[in-house]
């Protein structure tokens, strides 16, 4: 019960979805009511994370980081010292990105459910964001014609 795995296929590349999961115009685009800031995208940084523009913010202690392939982070949530364990993994065959999002160590069982709640909607709204970006992308190569 302590571990969640999500994972979704996305018409997309690698580059698109590692963009926004670490690019803070993208990122915000995506996720409209979260923003991030990370001042240096490497191990032992700190992401920050802000809810509807609040001055209270997560953080997150990168571990991983793998261009286009694997990011990983102890994320705080705001006055809590227990770490959920969080990793994105992209792996791609064919245009389509398999997005694999798994998180453990969750306090109690209302966070573990709350989180596959809130894990699924962010990961549908990657795809249909980073899908759309494709399209725009496939429209604008068919217009150079």
């Amino acid at each position: 019960m302590n571990i969640v795995r999500l994972n979704i296929s996305i018409k997309s590349n690698c580059e698109v979805i590692w963009g926004v999961l670490t690019n803070e115009k993208l990122f915000a685009e995506c996720f409209t009511k979260l923003s991030i800031k990370c001042d240096n995208w490497a191990i032992d940084s700190i992401i920050e994370f802000y809810v509807d523009n609040n001055k209270n913010c997560d953080k997150a202690l990168i571990k991983t980081f793998e261009t286009n392939k694997c990011l990983s982070y102890e994320y705080y949530k705001h006055n809590s010292l227990n770490p959920i364990l969080v990793s994105f993994k992209l792996s791609n065959k064919n245009n389509i990105v398999n997005v694999n999002l798994e998180g453990s160590n969750f306090i109690n069982k209302r966070e573990y459910k709350h989180t596959i709640i809130a894990w699924k909607t962010m990961l549908n709204s990657l795809k249909k964001y980073t899908e759309e970006i494709n399209n725009k992308k496939s429209d604008d190569k068919l217009a150079q014609f």
